[in-house]
């Protein structure tokens, strides 16, 4: 569909509002946003996922708005601790709900979307640009060559089912020759009654991607494997790297050393170098009370001191 020289650009932004995935999409898009002021992005996500970001409106241009969408968790479903659970129930939600967050920006600006930018992960927003008929530009926030095992499902799958398949290589992958089977995350390896809607989602990027009008990858050219470049720009109309978007938005500044309120620089000073070990997680996956527990029997049984950042654990 063209665009009327009268008529404002609204780019409507489909974040994935899981982990980390948000942020780098958000840096894109203030990149955008700056470099043509004249048009309009509309940042659609969950009310989880966007009121961190959105929370210091003063970073943010005025060209960028955020919309809230529903996060597709049936009301009064108490979820597990599996962190697909969440994800599977956002995808379910399906193309409906992600137009909600196109009707919410379009009522908002008074003007049509021209185009979709969007977490690759959030394949629903595929089918809202075809029926809008405007481009679709996916973004890639994860390790770029990992895309391979997407376009290369099928055959992955084909060859766990062999003997002794979880040590073989992936040499028959562009990019991913020297990684294992049992390297890639079940969600790539399992078929059948084991799919769940996430590792389908995944499943499907292998042709969804060739239609979309461009690929954007979060990562440097020159540091890909030459044959998994080669061959991802002969499947997709334009794959376009853009470097480290999580590097784009200024980190706050560290507090002084003097303000160390939970002792660790203190107890960290008293300590051996290299003799600490440090455990972590992500902001996705919180471990079920039985792992904690294993860990914290390890922990002890290695008899190495350690530090523990676990903002979730509540008692």
């Amino acid at each position: 569909m063209t665009i009327s020289s009268s008529e404002k650009k609204h780019v409507a932004v489909y974040v994935f509002p899981f982990g980390s995935h948000p942020v780098p999409l958000l840096n894109l898009v203030l990149k955008l946003a700056q470099a043509s002021p004249d048009t309009l992005f509309s940042f659609i996500g969950t009310q989880q996922s966007n009121k961190p970001i959105f929370s210091k409106p003063n970073n943010i241009p005025n060209n960028i708005k955020p919309f809230n969408i529903g996060d597709g968790v049936p009301e009064g479903h108490v979820l597990g601790f599996n962190p697909v659970e969440k994800v599977n129930f956002f995808l379910q939600a399906g193309h409906q709900n992600l137009q909600k967050g196109i009707d919410l920006a379009v009522a908002d600006t008074k003007e049509r979307v021209t185009c979709i930018i969007a977490d690759a992960f959030v394949v629903p927003s595929f089918l809202v640009a075809q029926q809008l008929n405007v481009p679709w530009i996916p973004v890639w926030p994860p390790l770029s060559c990992s895309l391979s095992a997407h376009f290369y499902t099928d055959l992955i799958r084909q060859s766990c089912a062999e003997n002794n398949a979880k040590d073989r290589y992936l040499d028959f992958l562009p990019g991913l020759s020297k990684m294992r089977v049992e390297d890639l995350p079940d969600d790539v390896t399992n078929g059948g009654e084991e799919e769940t809607v996430f590792s389908k989602t995944l499943a499907s990027l292998g042709q969804v991607l060739p239609q979309a009008k461009a690929v954007v990858l979060n990562f440097y050219e020159e540091l890909d494997p030459p044959l998994f470049v080669e061959d991802m720009r002969s499947k997709v109309q334009n794959f376009l790297y853009v470097g480290f978007l999580t590097l784009s938005i200024p980190l706050p500044p560290l507090p002084p050393s003097e303000s160390d309120e939970t002792g660790c620089l203190s107890w960290l000073d008293k300590q051996k170098g290299k003799s600490v070990i440090y455990v972590s997680f992500g902001t996705v996956v919180t471990p079920p009370p039985h792992e904690l527990v294993a860990l914290a029997e390890a922990l002890e049984e290695s008899g190495f001191p350690f530090l523990c950042i676990c903002t979730f654990i509540k008692s």
